[in-house]
């Protein structure tokens, strides 16, 4: 890309943020798994600029099929790695913006206490 990144951060809309704080209210553990699919991240780097948590860093790729680590290098060699999926709020917004729809985010379910 030419020029300089400027990051846009945007918070969680109103809806999604509510919905992911009315669940931690009531007591229940909320885990999110947070899936980038390597084969087709273009680093785009567009779930960093989104995400209110920072749970996403560029880093080197670790695909080796050939046909995908030629496509990846073409566009930079880096994708996008949860490394901090612990601090996901389930907001959606990086799934949301991921032009190649390359995220999924999950709730995790937790079982009750034995």
């Amino acid at each position: 890309r030419m020029g300089a990144r400027v990051p846009v951060r945007s918070s969680c809309s109103a809806e999604t943020s509510a919905r992911a704080q009315s669940l931690s209210e009531k007591g229940e553990p909320v885990t999110w798994k947070v899936e980038v699919n390597n084969h087709a991240c273009e680093n785009k780097q567009t779930c960093i600029d989104v995400c209110p948590t920072d749970v996403f860093e560029m880093l080197p790729t670790t695909v080796r099929h050939p046909l995908f680590w030629l496509k990846i290098k073409a566009h930079g060699g880096r994708q996008a790695v949860p490394v901090q999926e612990e601090a996901c709020i389930g907001c959606m917004e990086c799934v949301t913006a991921c032009p190649e729809l390359a995220i999924t985010v999950e709730q995790i379910p937790h079982s009750p206490p034995t």
